[in-house]
């Protein structure tokens, strides 16, 4: 029961008054076929009862008994029923009843320990040839109680759970749509933890790229085709759109209601030279800066010149908060400026009082805003969640993540924050739309080419 004679010799030397072909008969009789023998091959008890026997011996408590008529004449002393239950009372029903889950399993674990307690003194007493005196079996009874208590505590520890860290985008977070994605995921896969480290898009990517998560959730399609690129992500998956808006003081002092977006870009930048208007940008990289960036180009201006230009009175009129959307909306509501915001960012602040600013430019082609989730290259990344990972994309991507997308906010603020990219895609009814999301954020006509593909299994099925 040991696992073989060299691990029981390993653990019980020779010894003066033990000599090896002692050892060897002691092994015979240790590993003869008593029918309430517990297997205890590979355990972790077998250590220590080996242990406690070679302490024994060495402090000349344990001594072989060679004369059959000895043995037959030896009864094990009442104390020794005694000890057994009290350690059992000790080691099982007072573990905590977190880690002891039920009661039957309780009550199993008491009902192991006590036999193969009572096995152990009966294989070093009258069963099996050695007689211990009371100063002995204190001395194993102690070393036992740890033993079991240690085993009862590894045999019942609470599951460490895989953790998969994402690094996302602040207005998931500054949503509250992460809380939610985290709740129903970890429910539904109760093996993993997820974390979120929410930043601009910018410092997202950058994150992953130094190893310190094990998948990105982003919105910036060009940053997003560079980390695959650059060989630093696997299987690109879209799952969600929604798009920008341009919002302003209520009085609209400068009449860009109702402007396209590059048309209103142009008017705020020739009032604000004037000293009529102001802008805030994000300022941070992230992908929300990123957009406001390519309007800015789009509508035929330079945001380096921009950023340098100052009013007849010398101050800027294009400031930078260089923070995540409520903050910079905050900055735009405090100067009574303009500023791009995603629809889902401007409805929780407004519906929470933070903001006063309202809505001027509405949405459109021009102001899409895509995401979608990388997993870390592999062979790149040396954090080891790569299935992990596959595991929450899949789940973003599956009916259960889409609906997460698709209700998120109906209920407090009328209407969703996010829109479900597969659902969409899968419904075929607003084509219009379909083919935005294809020309913007498709990488070679797809979501991932198949170059960064690495076992996707049904990802793109």
């Amino acid at each position: 029961m040991w696992g073989n004679k060299a691990d029981y010799f390993d653990y019980v030397p020779s010894h003066e008054g033990l000599p090896a072909g002692d050892l060897d008969l002691s092994y015979a009789k240790l590993s003869s076929d008593l029918d309430d023998a517990p297997d205890l091959s590979g355990s972790h008890l077998a250590p220590w009862v080996m242990l406690s026997l070679a302490v024994a011996e060495e402090a000349g408590e344990v001594t072989p008994l060679r004369d059959a008529d000895a043995k037959a004449r030896y009864t094990p002393p009442k104390w020794i029923d005694e000890g057994l239950q009290s350690l059992t009372k000790l080691s099982a029903p007072r573990c905590p009843k977190t880690v002891m889950h039920n009661q039957t399993r309780r009550q199993s674990l008491s009902d192991s320990h006590h036999k193969t307690l009572r096995y152990m003194v009966n294989a070093m007493t009258e069963k099996k040839g050695m007689t211990i005196n009371q100063r002995t079996m204190v001395i194993i009874g102690v070393v036992l109680a740890v033993a079991f208590l240690a085993g009862a505590w590894y045999m019942t520890r609470p599951t460490v759970k895989e953790q998969i860290i994402v690094s996302t985008t602040t207005s998931l977070y500054e949503t509250g749509f992460l809380d939610v994605l985290k709740k129903n995921f970890e429910t539904k896969y109760s093996q993993y933890n997820v974390s979120f480290i929410s930043q601009g898009t910018g410092l997202a990517i950058e994150t992953a790229k130094k190893g310190n998560a094990d998948m990105i959730l982003v919105h910036d399609a060009n940053a997003e085709k560079a980390f695959l690129t650059d060989g630093y992500g696997v299987n690109r998956k879209i799952v969600a759109y929604k798009f920008y808006i341009y919002v302003g003081p209520s009085a609209d002092p400068i009449g860009v209601t109702g402007l396209s977006p590059t048309e209103a870009l142009k008017k705020i930048a020739a009032e604000g030279a004037k000293g009529n208007a102001i802008w805030v940008s994000r300022g941070d990289n992230s992908g929300t800066h990123s957009k406001e960036k390519a309007l800015w180009k789009l509508a035929g201006l330079n945001v380096t010149i921009l950023k340098q230009q100052t009013t007849p009175v010398g101050t800027p009129w294009y400031y930078e908060a260089g923070a995540g959307m409520t903050a910079t909306l905050q900055l735009a509501d405090q100067k009574n400026a303009y500023t791009i915001t995603d629809i889902g960012s401007f409805l929780k602040n407004s519906a929470s009082g933070i903001i006063k600013l309202v809505k001027v430019v509405d949405s459109g082609k021009d102001t899409l805003n895509v995401y979608s989730a990388i997993v870390c290259n592999p062979t790149k990344n040396t954090r080891g969640h790569y299935e992990a990972s596959m595991t929450f994309v899949r789940y973003l991507s599956s009916t259960e993540g889409q609906e997460l997308f698709k209700n998120y906010g109906v209920s407090n603020y009328g209407q969703a924050l996010f829109k479900p990219w597969i659902t969409t895609l899968k419904a075929n009814t607003e084509t219009d739309l379909i083919q935005w999301v294809k020309d913007y954020a498709y990488i070679e006509g797809s979501d991932c080419p198949t170059a960064y593909r690495l076992n996707p299994g049904d990802l793109y099925s």
